[in-house]
Formats: C-alpha cells, sequence, structure tokens
C-alpha cells in the first residue's frame, strides 16, 4: 500500500453514460443543488479540486473549525494537464503556492504574501488578507515536523482562535517523525488540526486508487477503471 501526493491525470474522455448522466442531473438541478452536484462528484481537474477544497473549508468555518488540515493532488509545474509527481518537497511548493492560492481567493483573501520558513524542506506560509480583518487567514506549505514550534508560535501570537490556520500536504507519517523530547505536545498540536480536504493517491497491487474526503462528508473510495477496448476511456468509481 503507497499513500502519495502526486498529481493526478484528468480523463481525456469520459464514458458516455456518465457524461450524459451528469448533464441531466445539472439540468435538473434547482440553483441551489448546483455547487453540491459539483462539490460532491470527484475532482477530475485542478479547478474541480480547488472549488472542491474551497468549499470543503467554508463548511468548516460555518461549523466553527477553524484548524484545517488538507491534502491536494499537485499539477506538474508548466504541465497542462495532472500526471505522476517526478519532483521533491520544493518543486511541490512551486506547485502548492499558486493552487492553494486559488483555493484562498475563492474565500475572499484580497491580499496575500508568501513568506518561507524552512527553505531545505520547501516549508512556507501564506499571509491572506480579507476586506474583513477577522477573516485573516495563514496557510502553511507541507509543514514538516521541525517546523512545528514555528506553526505553535504562529498559531498563538499571529493567528488566534478564530481565524483559520490551514495546514497543507504535511511532511510528518507517524509519531517518532516528532523526535523524543515534547513529541507529545507537539502531536497533539498537529492532531487538532481537522482534516477538511483531503483527495491522494494510492496504489494497491498495482492498481490506481484514490482517497476523497470533504467536509463534513465520509471518506471515500474511488478505483481507475479504463476501458478495455479503448484507453482514452478512463472512469473513477466509487468502492467504499
Amino acid at each position: 500500500l503507497v499513500v502519495t501526493s502526486t498529481a493526478f491525470t484528468a480523463a481525456p474522455t469520459a464514458t458516455r453514460r456518465s457524461l450524459t448522466t451528469t448533464t441531466a442531473l445539472l439540468a435538473a438541478a434547482a440553483p441551489e443543488d448546483l455547487s453540491a452536484i459539483l462539490t460532491e462528484r470527484f475532482p477530475t481537474s485542478v479547478d474541480d479540486q480547488v472549488r472542491q477544497a474551497s468549499e470543503a473549508l467554508k463548511r468548516a468555518n460555518q461549523d466553527g473549525c477553524h484548524r484545517h488540515s488538507i491534502r491536494l493532488l499537485l499539477p506538474i509545474i508548466g504541465a497542462t494537464d495532472l500526471d505522476d509527481w517526478p519532483g521533491g518537497t520544493r518543486q511541490m511548493a512551486e506547485a502548492a503556492n499558486p493552487l492553494m492560492q486559488d483555493v484562498l481567493k475563492t474565500m475572499g483573501a484580497q491580499k496575500m504574501s508568501v513568506t518561507v520558513i524552512d527553505e531545505s524542506d520547501g516549508v512556507g506560509a501564506i499571509m491572506a488578507q480579507a476586506d474583513d480583518p477577522k477573516k485573516d487567514s495563514c496557510t502553511i506549505l507541507l509543514p514538516s515536523a521541525d517546523t512545528v514550534k514555528t506553526l505553535q508560535s504562529i498559531d498563538t501570537n499571529q493567528v488566534g482562535p478564530n481565524r483559520d490556520l490551514t495546514l497543507v500536504n504535511s511532511q510528518w507519517k507517524r509519531r517518532t517523525d516528532f523526535g523524543f523530547f515534547g513529541r507529545g505536545e507537539q502531536v497533539d498540536f498537529v492532531e487538532g488540526f481537522a482534516p477538511s480536504f483531503y483527495c491522494s493517491n494510492l496504489m494497491v497491487e498495482g492498481e490506481q486508487a484514490r482517497v476523497l474526503r470533504s467536509y463534513p462528508g465520509p471518506w471515500r473510495v474511488f478505483l481507475r477503471l479504463q476501458d478495455e477496448e479503448d484507453a482514452s476511456i478512463v472512469e473513477w468509481r466509487q468502492i467504499g
């Protein structure tokens, strides 16, 4: 079982049945239902993912949640489609930065500035300002276990409890990543961030699958199915 944050390739052609079904649903839906249809389906492009992530964060905010942990599939820099990710953390940060800025814009950010926290690990912060200072936010790109103390300081001294602090594609994988001294406190801190949006690749015995969670919905698993006669026809089918 391999979990990655690698980018995904949008299906060049949808199956006729799924395309017809989607078109019919959109035509029959009331305006207030359109957003739900677009955000509940599996994201097949960068724009889809931006839309779903921003809507998930908005819903979490409405429920009083301001500490978010999200995972995004990242596009290759300079590519038109999404494909397997070839780079390291610094390249991932370059791809995550504009993607997350698009998410923040849809949430009302008017001005953004980027600060480097750890250049070697590609960790950076996006400070976003909104029309209402109460809606200002901070987003941390690719936070690592070594930067948790800095995150705690940002949380306490800059953001406060009523503004958004979002961790994007965190690099830690297990408790031992946090070292020995102060491990419990640091683990408790990062576990206080809700998984408001999660989209990630899985490789299971050679099969490509994706895990998706959009607040407040359940965790879902999608399997990549390719037409046996026409390889250009790809469908992501929910299996769990």
